[in-house]
């Protein structure tokens, strides 16, 4: 946790994100959902063979859309190229505090949610504040300085594509 991290500058804006392009929808990963589709499919095809052929295409088809959706679940962490793009942006940012400030809040954010997994930010942040100093990775914010950093992240990785995630705090 407290290893020291090479940061890399991502010049892409929040506007040119990866949408489904059959459905729209935000957060399009598809690199990573075609491998987990592929492996998923594969191994469902070999469990599947079993029952035989029609075992085998079935396996394949549940496998492969359980795959998938595994391989873009990985893939919607911690996205810092995101937040290195939208943290002027935010109504939280002041103009005194680098990014690097507030990219630990945004890591322990993200982070924070695949802990608490299906409970709100709101049902959690006590305990968020009571960890912040153990997770601040060299942060000079207090936690009131992180806390709303931290809900943003929090929430985009719970809620993506909403229409909150990318458009300032969710109420």
């Amino acid at each position: 946790m407290n290893a020291a991290k090479t940061l890399h500058v991502t010049t892409k804006p929040p506007e040119a994100e990866k949408h489904d392009p059959v459905t729209g929808a935000p957060h399009y990963h598809p690199v990573a959902s075609g491998t987990g589709a592929a492996a998923g499919g594969t191994l469902g095809a070999v469990a599947g063979a079993i029952a035989g052929p029609i075992g085998a295409a079935v396996g394949a088809a549940v496998g492969g859309l359980i795959g998938g959706l595994v391989g873009k679940s990985a893939a919607e962490g911690y996205d810092e190229g995101y937040w290195r793009t939208v943290y002027p942006t935010e109504p939280y940012f002041s103009s005194a505090r680098p990014f690097e400030d507030y990219e630990p809040a945004y890591r322990y954010g993200t982070e924070s949610y695949q802990v608490h997994r299906g409970r709100k930010f709101d049902e959690v942040q006590d305990q968020l504040a009571k960890d912040w100093d153990a997770n601040r990775r060299g942060s000079r914010l207090t936690w009131e300085e992180a806390r709303t950093a931290a809900k943003r992240a929090y929430h985009r990785v719970a809620s993506p594509g909403d229409g909150d995630d990318d458009n300032g705090v969710p109420g």
